[in-house]
């Protein structure tokens, strides 16, 4: 998978960004929001309303909860967002309903199901 974009200060990571095709937009360490809410702010900007954050969840428990509240946010301003990781997903919606596939426990999968009022 090649992205399109990819935004953050990389203090935690343990190897460079990728180079090549991808743009590349690099924060400051010190600011006031998360990558990943300077990310899903980057996409609001560009009309991005649904978004499915995969790795979300399930690695650095500092990183996951600011992810969940990363999410609730975009949600408050009447987006959708999913968080996906460690075998879990959350998703955050704040107007309509949520659906998802019958037939068992409820799972999240790389094609989630979502039901608009």
């Amino acid at each position: 998978m090649e992205p399109d974009l990819i935004v953050g200060d990389f203090d935690s990571s343990s190897s460079p960004p990728p180079q090549g095709g991808s743009r590349i937009i690099r924060l400051p360490a010190e600011k006031d929001d998360t990558d990943m809410q300077a990310a899903l702010k980057l996409g609001w900007e560009h009309g991005y309303r649904r978004v499915v954050i995969y790795g979300g969840l399930g690695g650095r428990i500092d990183h996951s909860i600011a992810n969940v509240a990363a999410i609730r946010i975009l949600a408050k301003h009447g987006g959708l967002g999913l968080l996906v990781g460690g075998g879990l997903g959350l998703p955050a919606r704040s107007h309509g309903s949520l659906g998802l596939p019958a037939g068992g426990p409820a799972m999240a999968s790389e094609q989630p199901t979502y039901v608009s009022s």
